[in-house]
């Protein structure tokens, strides 16, 4: 399981010690959701780019840890199941073999097309679309293949983490000064 996470020092709290001390707290609390939500799109399009999958196979394996007034930390986790190689724009081929006609499956992964020969496209009766290959020399029992996870695509990429963490940043603190202005000013208003 990988996890990005992003927090605010409790030392930063305690400089500040601004009267409108609920106003900070809000502030924090929904620039670190909106940041880390940030960070989720900008990880699903990195990745998106790289394997040529949908992002709408990715977001569901990308999940969010939202902060909250009382803990003022927000992270983003990604679950290190394997993707199913139909997500690769899987299809169908016709394999050269000595032994005659004989077909397999192409997926594109990782920005290069690969064959599995003796592979096949399947969809099973609860409507899910897999490449499969058979495990004895029976017709059954059948496996599913699966490529990298999404953790691998994260950690393969040297520069990745830090492109993160500065996006994260800047996205923060243009987030925190919008944030801040919008409760200040709602506060304002409120006490009038």
């Amino acid at each position: 399981m990988t996890e990005i996470k992003i927090e605010v020092e409790r030392t930063f709290l305690e400089k500040i010690k601004n009267p409108m001390q609920r106003v900070l707290d809000r502030a924090i609390v929904r620039s670190l959701n909106r940041t880390v939500s940030s960070v989720r799109t900008l990880v699903a399009r990195e990745i998106v780019d790289k394997t040529g999958m949908k992002k709408k196979d990715i977001m569901p394996r990308l999940f969010i840890n939202k902060a909250e007034r009382s803990n003022a930390d927000a992270s983003l986790v990604s679950l290190g199941n394997g993707l199913p190689l139909a997500l690769f724009g899987a299809k169908r081929i016709r394999v050269s073999s000595n032994r005659g006609k004989r077909y397999g499956v192409t997926a594109l992964v990782r920005g290069t097309r690969q064959v599995i020969p003796g592979a096949f496209l399947a969809t099973m009766k609860s409507g899910k679309t897999g490449v499969w290959e058979r495990v004895g020399s029976d017709r059954l029992p059948i496996r599913q293949l699966f490529s990298s996870d999404v953790q691998d695509f994260i950690r393969s990429d040297t520069g990745f983490l830090s492109r993160v963490k500065t996006f994260a940043k800047e996205s923060f603190d243009k987030n925190f000064a919008s944030d801040y202005e919008f409760y200040a000013e709602r506060e304002k208003l409120r006490t009038k």
